[in-house]
């Protein structure tokens, strides 16, 4: 037998209320009625009832939050209301009511939903009395030597914000082997104390179930691994399993059994992939990025490599937009605000494909607002050499070109370049060259002719007078003495 108290200011229909649910033979001890706030609170602390009906009007806005934990220590809550709202349906499933009655109250309703609300707590006793508590949460996080053999479901919520509903949603749900829940701050792992057939297709359909009544992202990982793991294993195993979620997303049930070892990966850009980085935004080129960003990040296969590092790699390329960002005076509030969402994404989203739109959107966006604003005579020497580093094996490569990338005269970048480097132009291009030469006259098998080709000289001839002059050495000699 059970006990109920209800709650309204209105006494003529709070015990109207009390007399039809007397009347209609529900499994009931005590009916307790009440008007203020206060003579509720003391029903709930001293008899501590099964049901709830509590009219939602009579709670003011600046006591909800007080009131509301007295609520949610009964087991079944049923609200009352004379305002059809969205506030007051938003009360509601805070509470996990049963259902929200609007005044005048239908006795259809009210039969219905006090049958449903005896029903529940029929079957939780029913479970209680079948069901031992065989693990508890210290389970999950102490390691053991006893071995669990039973399945176990992790649930999880893509947003955290639906972790309530789902707690809800699993406390009513139809179990045909009812778990013991145990939920944490992100999780709710459903623990079974028996086994039974088709673990990954009942998952399956709660996971339907589920996406029928919310519409919102959740993925469940399955262990149905007959292995001497104990618990805190097999969470940790769940745990990783989840973590696909990364790469392929959620509303997917994920198995133990197909979660192998994360794949080896260098999560630092290399010293050619900077310079590339640099390129690519001192250059402005919005296609190369997407395309670079794309290829890297959207082409993993499993086994996946571990999400933490591809956030270590997406913040170093970052950090290279950070600079490229300084270095274009683009700080203002909005860019930095952008900057700042951009890096909350890359630390704490969800979902990899997403992580790296956002980016992209961030530093085209960017790069296009730079694109358009005038070079100042500040940082037009770092634009002037990032293209000569770029055309620097051009042969028909002239001063004049250069100013025209950035917008000034000729004599004034050569005075620029002269003042920075203590170089004038030709110098500069000259070295980059000879660099160039270098490296290839070590690495390759080219001719003296092929590499002074590649380097950008008109004649061989003219390569070899000035690479003696500046490293003391024909490059025949430095191929073979070096």
């Amino acid at each position: 037998m059970y006990q109920i108290v209800i709650a309204d200011r209105d006494q003529q229909e709070a015990e109207g209320l009390q007399w039809l649910i007397k009347n209609n033979a529900f499994p009931v001890h005590t009916i307790s009625t009440c008007h203020t706030l206060s003579s509720f609170v003391d029903l709930v602390e001293t008899q501590i009832p099964d049901i709830v009906c509590i009219e939602l009007d009579m709670i003011p806005a600046d006591k909800w939050e007080v009131i509301r934990p007295f609520i949610q220590r009964v087991s079944q809550v049923i609200v009352i209301t004379a305002e059809p709202t969205f506030q007051k349906a938003m009360q509601a499933l805070e509470l996990e009511a049963i259902n929200l009655w609007m005044k005048p109250l239908s006795l259809s309703m009210i039969r219905h939903d006090m049958q449903s609300a005896f029903r529940k707590l029929s079957n939780q006793n029913d479970v209680e009395e079948r069901t031992v508590s065989y693990v508890d949460y210290e389970s999950l996080f102490i390691k053991s030597d006893e071995a669990f053999s039973y399945p176990v479901f992790l649930l999880e919520v893509e947003d955290l914000k639906d972790l309530p509903h789902l707690r809800s949603f699993v406390k009513q749900y139809p179990f045909s082997v009812r778990p013991q829940v145990l939920s944490t701050s992100d999780r709710i792992v459903l623990v079974f104390g028996s086994h039974f057939h088709d673990e990954v297709e009942r998952a399956r359909t709660l996971l339907y179930e589920w996406s029928y009544v919310s519409h919102t992202p959740m993925a469940i990982g399955v262990h149905t691994r007959q292995q001497d793991q104990s618990l805190q294993e097999i969470y940790i195993d769940l745990i990783q399993a989840m973590e696909l979620t990364f790469f392929t997303g959620y509303n997917q049930v994920f198995e133990t059994k197909d979660v192998g070892t994360w794949r080896d990966f260098d999560p630092f850009l290399s010293v050619k992939e900077q310079n590339e980085w640099i390129d690519m935004l001192s250059e402005g080129d919005r296609h190369r990025i997407r395309r670079w960003l794309r290829t890297e990040f959207f082409a993993f296969t499993s086994p996946y490599p571990e999400p933490g590092l591809l956030r270590t790699r997406l913040t170093s390329i970052l950090a290279q937009v950070r600079r490229y960002m300084l270095k274009s005076q683009m700080t203002d509030d909005k860019y930095e605000k952008h900057y700042k969402s951009t890096f909350d994404h890359i630390l704490y989203g969800s979902n990899l494909f997403r992580i790296v739109q956002e980016m992209i959107l961030f530093i085209v966006r960017l790069v296009e607002t730079v694109n358009n604003t005038p070079v100042s005579h500040r940082d037009a020497v770092d634009h002037a050499l990032a293209f000569i580093r770029k055309e620097y094996r051009n042969k028909t490569l002239t001063l004049s070109q250069v100013a025209d990338q950035v917008q000034l005269s000729s004599a004034y970048v050569s005075d620029l370049l002269s003042k920075q480097y203590g170089r004038s132009f030709s110098e500069i291009v000259l070295n980059y060259r000879i660099t160039y030469a270098k490296e290839k006259l070590l690495s390759t098998d080219l001719s003296i002719s092929e590499i002074a080709e590649a380097a950008g000289f008109h004649q061989a001839n003219y390569f070899s007078r000035v690479f003696k002059e500046n490293i003391g050495k024909t490059p025949r000699e430095f191929r073979k003495t070096t």
